[in-house]
């Protein structure tokens, strides 16, 4: 003998439908299976130092260097550029995989023709790389001040000062010749005594 369930509903138009135990137990697989196959993961992103500021003369290239870690359990994809001024700023490589817990340093290159003051964020997003759709990613953003300065001259300032190393060489050579000359004077002195 058989038992069959059945339980009168209503449905969203008012008709009454019947529920059996199986297709009860079938719509409760299916919710679950839905469940667990749209869960979202995140990945995590670290990144050292948390902002970078730059200074250069104008012409010249800077280059800074950023550490980006995946603290995540899963390999991610990692795209690095800056909010604005991407003709200034440059990271290389821009696009790239971190296994979980590697880390990788890439290099921020920054050219600039005129003189200022520039600043911009340099964004940092990850997203796994097994389930890039369901995947929920992540991002940092890298507080940039990009200071470029006229053009340094080689002037003789720059050769007597002790914060440039001209100006150490520049007081080293110096003393070196007074010594070398006080040294020549004493022998000279000596050897006409001695005559």
């Amino acid at each position: 003998m058989t038992i069959t369930m059945t339980k009168e509903i209503k449905s969203i138009w008012g008709s009454p439908t019947s529920l059996r135990k199986s297709d009860f137990l079938t719509l409760i697989a299916f919710a679950g299976l839905f469940i667990l196959t749209s869960q979202a993961h995140a990945i995590g992103i670290t990144v050292l130092p948390s902002e970078l500021n730059v200074k250069t003369p104008r012409g010249t290239e800077a280059v800074a260097r950023l550490t980006i870690q995946n603290p995540s359990r899963e390999v991610a994809v990692f795209e690095v550029y800056p909010d604005d001024l991407d003709s200034l700023i440059t990271p290389i490589p821009s696009r790239f995989t971190l296994e979980s817990a590697e880390s990788r340093t890439i290099e921020i290159k920054f050219a600039a023709k005129r003189e200022g003051v520039y600043t911009t964020n340099l964004s940092v997003l990850a997203r796994p790389l097994t389930d890039p759709l369901l995947g929920i990613g992540s991002g940092v953003k890298i507080p940039i001040i990009f200071t470029v300065t006229a053009p340094q001259t080689f002037a003789l300032a720059s050769l007597i000062s002790l914060n440039s190393p001209w100006g150490l060489a520049t007081i080293g050579i110096a003393l070196a010749a007074i010594l070398i000359y006080a040294l020549r004077r004493a022998f000279q002195k000596r050897a006409a005594e001695r005559y």
